[in-house]
């Protein structure tokens, strides 16, 4: 008796460890590439749907001191708006911050404080996968 019970234990061991051997060597490679994600899906309506109209311009202030003055855009659709150094027009927009009001700005522009971590920099509207795939009025 005390030996079937040895051998069950065994067997109950070896599976057991043949198992999670398995388990690990089965598991994925892991590299240490980059994996590149979306960062933000623009519009819910769909990709290259976010109609960016323009809504005046911009100051953006950090901690009380100018950053940059310039333009607002907003989307007709969402409201996400962007206010940027430059205007789209030049194909790159400067500074800029994006955030999404609840709301419609208004026609007479925006000024808002943000966090000196939230300002981005864009040097073309063309290499951004973000900004190029909005449509801009």
């Amino acid at each position: 008796m005390r030996k079937s019970i040895k051998n069950t234990i065994s067997i109950i061991l070896a599976i057991t460890c043949l198992t999670s051997l398995f388990m690990f060597s089965s598991s994925p490679v892991r590299s240490n590439a980059l994996e590149i994600q979306p960062m933000y899906i623009a519009c819910p309506i769909g990709p290259g749907q976010c109609k960016m109209l323009p809504r005046g311009g911009a100051w953006v202030s950090v901690n009380g001191v100018l950053q940059f003055t310039g333009f607002t855009h907003q989307c007709s659709q969402c409201n996400m708006a962007i206010l940027a150094d430059i205007d789209h027009g030049f194909g790159y927009l400067g500074s800029y911050y994006q955030f999404n009001p609840s709301y419609t700005l208004g026609l007479g522009g925006t000024s808002i404080t943000v966090n000196a971590s939230d300002i981005s920099y864009n040097s073309s509207i063309a290499n951004d996968p973000f900004l190029s795939d909005l449509l801009w009025y």
